[in-house]
Protein backbone atom coordinates (compact mmCIF):
# COMPACT_ATOMS: atom_id res chain seq x y z
CA UNK A 1 0.00 0.00 0.00
CA UNK A 2 1.70 3.88 -0.60
CA UNK A 3 2.12 5.28 1.79
CA UNK A 4 1.62 8.74 -0.18
CA UNK A 5 -0.70 9.83 -2.54
CA UNK A 6 -1.07 12.82 -5.38
CA UNK A 7 -4.26 14.01 -6.69
CA UNK A 8 -2.84 15.77 -10.36
CA UNK A 9 -5.63 18.42 -11.35
CA UNK A 10 -4.91 17.84 -15.20
CA UNK A 11 -6.23 16.32 -17.88
CA UNK A 12 -4.93 12.64 -18.08
CA UNK A 13 -2.80 12.08 -21.11
CA UNK A 14 -5.05 10.35 -24.20
CA UNK A 15 -2.11 7.38 -24.90
CA UNK A 16 -1.81 4.99 -21.65
CA UNK A 17 -0.15 4.55 -19.48
CA UNK A 18 0.12 8.14 -18.53
CA UNK A 19 3.02 9.85 -17.55
CA UNK A 20 2.89 11.68 -14.67
CA UNK A 21 0.40 8.95 -13.08
CA UNK A 22 3.17 6.42 -14.14
CA UNK A 23 6.04 8.28 -12.67
CA UNK A 24 4.12 9.14 -9.25
CA UNK A 25 3.76 4.71 -9.32
CA UNK A 26 7.70 4.08 -9.93
CA UNK A 27 8.41 6.66 -7.17
CA UNK A 28 5.33 4.65 -4.31
CA UNK A 29 3.23 7.09 -4.74
CA UNK A 30 -0.64 6.29 -5.61
CA UNK A 31 -1.57 9.09 -8.12
CA UNK A 32 -4.81 10.14 -9.80
CA UNK A 33 -5.25 12.46 -12.34
CA UNK A 34 -8.61 14.70 -12.80
CA UNK A 35 -9.46 17.71 -15.78
CA UNK A 36 -10.44 20.72 -14.16
CA UNK A 37 -11.47 22.35 -17.36
CA UNK A 38 -12.58 21.18 -20.68
CA UNK A 39 -11.19 22.68 -24.17
CA UNK A 40 -12.98 24.02 -27.27
CA UNK A 41 -11.04 24.84 -30.49
CA UNK A 42 -11.32 28.04 -32.26
CA UNK A 43 -10.83 30.35 -35.12
CA UNK A 44 -11.01 27.09 -37.28
CA UNK A 45 -11.26 29.19 -40.37
CA UNK A 46 -8.38 31.78 -39.30
CA UNK A 47 -5.91 28.42 -38.61
CA UNK A 48 -7.06 26.54 -41.68
CA UNK A 49 -6.19 29.83 -44.10
CA UNK A 50 -2.86 30.59 -42.37
CA UNK A 51 -2.05 26.66 -42.79
CA UNK A 52 -3.21 27.05 -45.94
CA UNK A 53 -2.00 29.86 -47.59
CA UNK A 54 0.79 31.69 -45.57
CA UNK A 55 3.67 29.10 -44.65
CA UNK A 56 5.97 31.82 -46.81
CA UNK A 57 4.82 34.48 -44.40
CA UNK A 58 6.16 33.07 -41.14
CA UNK A 59 9.51 32.45 -39.92
CA UNK A 60 8.46 30.29 -37.14
CA UNK A 61 5.38 28.88 -35.24
CA UNK A 62 5.45 29.46 -30.93
CA UNK A 63 3.72 26.84 -29.05
CA UNK A 64 2.90 26.93 -25.45
CA UNK A 65 0.51 24.17 -24.92
CA UNK A 66 -0.54 20.73 -26.16
CA UNK A 67 -3.86 21.84 -26.24
CA UNK A 68 -2.33 24.42 -29.54
CA UNK A 69 -0.74 21.09 -30.71
CA UNK A 70 -4.06 19.28 -31.13
CA UNK A 71 -5.26 22.71 -33.02
CA UNK A 72 -2.72 22.55 -35.15
CA UNK A 73 -2.90 19.06 -36.06
CA UNK A 74 -6.90 18.92 -36.26
CA UNK A 75 -5.75 22.14 -38.72
CA UNK A 76 -3.44 19.51 -40.81
CA UNK A 77 -5.67 16.86 -41.56
CA UNK A 78 -8.08 19.20 -43.79
CA UNK A 79 -4.68 19.77 -45.96
CA UNK A 80 -3.78 16.25 -46.15
CA UNK A 81 -3.53 16.50 -50.13
CA UNK A 82 -2.55 19.74 -50.12
CA UNK A 83 1.12 20.22 -51.52
CA UNK A 84 0.68 24.16 -50.44
CA UNK A 85 1.49 23.17 -46.88
CA UNK A 86 4.55 21.17 -47.04
CA UNK A 87 7.00 24.66 -46.08
CA UNK A 88 5.88 23.97 -43.04
CA UNK A 89 7.96 20.95 -42.72
CA UNK A 90 10.67 23.27 -42.14
CA UNK A 91 9.80 26.33 -40.46
CA UNK A 92 11.15 26.36 -36.89
CA UNK A 93 8.51 25.28 -33.98
CA UNK A 94 9.33 26.94 -30.68
CA UNK A 95 8.02 24.72 -27.84
CA UNK A 96 7.81 25.40 -24.23
CA UNK A 97 8.97 21.99 -22.05
CA UNK A 98 9.32 19.00 -23.33
CA UNK A 99 5.58 17.82 -23.01
CA UNK A 100 4.49 20.52 -25.83
CA UNK A 101 7.60 19.22 -27.94
CA UNK A 102 6.33 15.75 -27.53
CA UNK A 103 2.89 16.38 -28.58
CA UNK A 104 4.31 18.26 -31.79
CA UNK A 105 6.40 14.95 -32.64
CA UNK A 106 3.25 13.00 -32.36
CA UNK A 107 2.05 15.10 -35.50
CA UNK A 108 3.83 12.49 -38.10
CA UNK A 109 0.88 11.31 -40.27
CA UNK A 110 1.27 14.39 -42.79
CA UNK A 111 4.09 15.64 -44.91
CA UNK A 112 3.65 19.09 -43.22
CA UNK A 113 4.19 17.91 -40.08
CA UNK A 114 7.21 19.99 -37.50
CA UNK A 115 10.50 18.78 -38.36
CA UNK A 116 12.45 21.32 -36.65
CA UNK A 117 11.48 21.80 -33.34
CA UNK A 118 13.20 23.86 -30.65
CA UNK A 119 13.14 25.53 -27.56
CA UNK A 120 12.22 22.02 -25.86
CA UNK A 121 14.67 22.77 -22.56
CA UNK A 122 13.17 26.13 -21.65
CA UNK A 123 10.78 25.32 -18.87
CA UNK A 124 8.97 28.90 -18.96
CA UNK A 125 7.45 31.29 -21.44
CA UNK A 126 10.26 33.62 -20.36
CA UNK A 127 12.71 31.03 -20.99
CA UNK A 128 11.17 30.37 -24.19
CA UNK A 129 11.10 33.96 -25.30
CA UNK A 130 14.38 34.36 -24.23
CA UNK A 131 15.92 31.22 -26.47
CA UNK A 132 13.83 32.35 -29.67
CA UNK A 133 15.38 36.17 -29.33
CA UNK A 134 18.70 34.50 -29.39
CA UNK A 135 17.83 31.68 -32.25
CA UNK A 136 16.11 34.62 -34.38
CA UNK A 137 19.13 36.87 -33.95
CA UNK A 138 21.60 33.98 -34.75
CA UNK A 139 19.81 33.26 -38.04
CA UNK A 140 19.26 36.98 -39.25
CA UNK A 141 22.42 37.09 -41.52
CA UNK A 142 20.78 34.20 -43.44
CA UNK A 143 17.13 34.98 -43.61
CA UNK A 144 17.89 38.44 -44.94
CA UNK A 145 14.62 39.89 -44.09
CA UNK A 146 13.46 40.71 -40.39
CA UNK A 147 11.46 37.78 -39.10
CA UNK A 148 7.74 37.00 -38.39
CA UNK A 149 6.31 34.42 -35.83
CA UNK A 150 3.08 33.06 -35.67
CA UNK A 151 2.06 32.55 -32.03
CA UNK A 152 -0.72 30.31 -31.05
CA UNK A 153 -2.29 30.92 -28.12
CA UNK A 154 -5.17 30.03 -25.75
CA UNK A 155 -7.66 32.54 -24.35
CA UNK A 156 -5.56 32.46 -20.81
CA UNK A 157 -2.06 33.83 -21.48
CA UNK A 158 0.59 36.25 -19.76
CA UNK A 159 1.98 38.36 -21.44
CA UNK A 160 5.40 37.43 -20.69
CA UNK A 161 6.35 35.86 -24.40
CA UNK A 162 4.82 39.16 -26.25
CA UNK A 163 6.54 41.58 -23.93
CA UNK A 164 10.05 39.88 -24.39
CA UNK A 165 9.40 39.74 -28.42
CA UNK A 166 8.57 43.21 -28.51
CA UNK A 167 11.09 44.76 -26.74
CA UNK A 168 13.29 42.96 -28.95
CA UNK A 169 11.91 44.15 -31.65
CA UNK A 170 10.32 40.69 -33.06
CA UNK A 171 7.33 40.45 -35.16
CA UNK A 172 5.01 38.12 -34.38
CA UNK A 173 0.99 37.30 -35.06
CA UNK A 174 -1.03 36.15 -32.07
CA UNK A 175 -3.53 33.76 -33.14
CA UNK A 176 -6.01 32.31 -30.29
CA UNK A 177 -6.46 28.47 -31.54
CA UNK A 178 -8.21 27.20 -28.36
CA UNK A 179 -10.18 28.24 -25.00
CA UNK A 180 -10.99 26.83 -22.08
CA UNK A 181 -14.61 26.84 -19.47
CA UNK A 182 -14.49 25.31 -15.75
CA UNK A 183 -15.68 21.10 -16.52
CA UNK A 184 -19.35 21.22 -15.47
CA UNK A 185 -18.67 17.84 -13.97
CA UNK A 186 -15.80 18.77 -12.24
CA UNK A 187 -17.25 17.51 -8.74
CA UNK A 188 -18.65 14.18 -10.00
CA UNK A 189 -14.51 13.92 -11.74
CA UNK A 190 -12.81 14.91 -8.47
CA UNK A 191 -14.62 12.32 -6.29
CA UNK A 192 -14.49 9.44 -8.67
CA UNK A 193 -10.67 10.30 -8.89
CA UNK A 194 -10.69 10.75 -4.94
CA UNK A 195 -12.55 7.06 -4.69
CA UNK A 196 -9.41 5.33 -7.13
CA UNK A 197 -6.87 6.59 -4.62
CA UNK A 198 -5.98 5.24 -1.07
CA UNK A 199 -7.85 6.96 2.02
CA UNK A 200 -5.32 6.12 4.43
CA UNK A 201 -1.74 7.63 3.71
CA UNK A 202 0.24 9.25 5.34
CA UNK A 203 0.91 12.00 3.23
CA UNK A 204 -1.46 13.44 0.49
CA UNK A 205 -0.30 15.72 -2.46
CA UNK A 206 -2.83 18.36 -4.47
CA UNK A 207 -0.36 18.86 -7.37
CA UNK A 208 -1.60 22.33 -9.63
CA UNK A 209 -0.57 22.66 -13.39
CA UNK A 210 -1.96 26.02 -14.53
CA UNK A 211 -3.44 29.50 -12.84
CA UNK A 212 -6.67 28.65 -14.75
CA UNK A 213 -7.84 25.29 -13.06
CA UNK A 214 -6.27 25.84 -10.39
CA UNK A 215 -8.88 28.90 -9.51
CA UNK A 216 -11.38 26.73 -10.68
CA UNK A 217 -10.86 23.63 -8.74
CA UNK A 218 -9.94 25.14 -5.04
CA UNK A 219 -13.55 25.83 -3.72
CA UNK A 220 -13.78 22.29 -4.49
CA UNK A 221 -10.89 20.99 -2.69
CA UNK A 222 -11.13 23.36 0.14
CA UNK A 223 -14.47 21.02 0.98
CA UNK A 224 -12.16 18.26 0.98
CA UNK A 225 -8.99 19.10 2.08
CA UNK A 226 -7.64 21.39 4.56
CA UNK A 227 -4.51 23.34 2.63
CA UNK A 228 -2.01 25.19 4.90
CA UNK A 229 -2.35 29.37 4.29
CA UNK A 230 0.94 31.38 3.94
CA UNK A 231 0.19 32.86 7.55
CA UNK A 232 -1.99 30.27 9.03
CA UNK A 233 -1.47 27.03 10.76
CA UNK A 234 -3.43 24.19 9.93
CA UNK A 235 -6.80 23.37 12.39
CA UNK A 236 -6.60 19.42 12.05
CA UNK A 237 -10.94 19.82 11.09
CA UNK A 238 -10.42 18.17 7.58
CA UNK A 239 -7.24 15.87 6.27
CA UNK A 240 -4.67 18.24 5.38
CA UNK A 241 -3.20 17.99 2.27
CA UNK A 242 0.43 19.38 0.96
CA UNK A 243 0.40 21.60 -2.33
CA UNK A 244 2.84 20.83 -5.34
CA UNK A 245 3.17 22.89 -8.90
CA UNK A 246 4.15 22.35 -12.14
CA UNK A 247 6.35 25.39 -12.43
CA UNK A 248 7.00 28.91 -11.19
CA UNK A 249 4.03 30.71 -12.55
CA UNK A 250 1.66 28.21 -11.30
CA UNK A 251 3.38 28.48 -7.97
CA UNK A 252 3.54 32.15 -8.00
CA UNK A 253 -0.25 32.28 -8.33
CA UNK A 254 -1.10 30.01 -5.99
CA UNK A 255 1.10 31.67 -3.11
CA UNK A 256 0.41 35.46 -4.28
CA UNK A 257 -3.00 35.01 -5.07
CA UNK A 258 -4.77 32.30 -3.43
CA UNK A 259 -2.70 32.94 -0.01
CA UNK A 260 -2.02 29.26 0.01
CA UNK A 261 1.40 27.46 1.22
CA UNK A 262 3.78 25.87 -1.77
CA UNK A 263 5.51 23.19 -0.19
CA UNK A 264 7.46 21.82 -3.94
CA UNK A 265 8.18 23.53 -7.38
CA UNK A 266 9.39 20.99 -10.21
CA UNK A 267 12.41 23.08 -11.49
CA UNK A 268 11.36 21.68 -15.02
CA UNK A 269 7.61 21.06 -16.33
CA UNK A 270 8.21 17.40 -16.34
CA UNK A 271 6.87 14.21 -14.95
CA UNK A 272 10.29 13.31 -13.23
CA UNK A 273 11.63 16.86 -11.90
CA UNK A 274 7.93 16.67 -10.36
CA UNK A 275 8.32 14.44 -8.70
CA UNK A 276 11.33 14.63 -7.54
CA UNK A 277 10.30 17.93 -5.84
CA UNK A 278 7.91 16.54 -4.27
CA UNK A 279 9.64 13.65 -2.53
CA UNK A 280 12.76 16.56 -1.74
CA UNK A 281 9.90 18.36 0.13
CA UNK A 282 8.33 15.06 1.67
CA UNK A 283 12.14 14.52 3.26
CA UNK A 284 12.84 17.74 4.80
CA UNK A 285 9.30 17.47 6.27
CA UNK A 286 9.52 16.92 10.15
Amino acid sequence: MPSSSALLIRAPDAEKPDRYESAFAEAGFAAASVAALDTGFVNDDSLDAAIRERASEFDGVIVTSSRACEAWKRSLTKHADSSHIDGWATTPFYAVGRATAVALRTIADSPAAPRDIRGEESGTGEQLARFIVEDIRKDDAERGHPARLLYLTGDKNRDTVPSILTEAGISFEPLQVYGTCGAPDFEQRLDEALADLPSDTTEQWVVFFAPSSTDFALPYLHERFELRREVASLSGTQKAARIAAIGPMSSEHISRERHLHVDAVASKPSPAQLVEAIRTAAAMSP
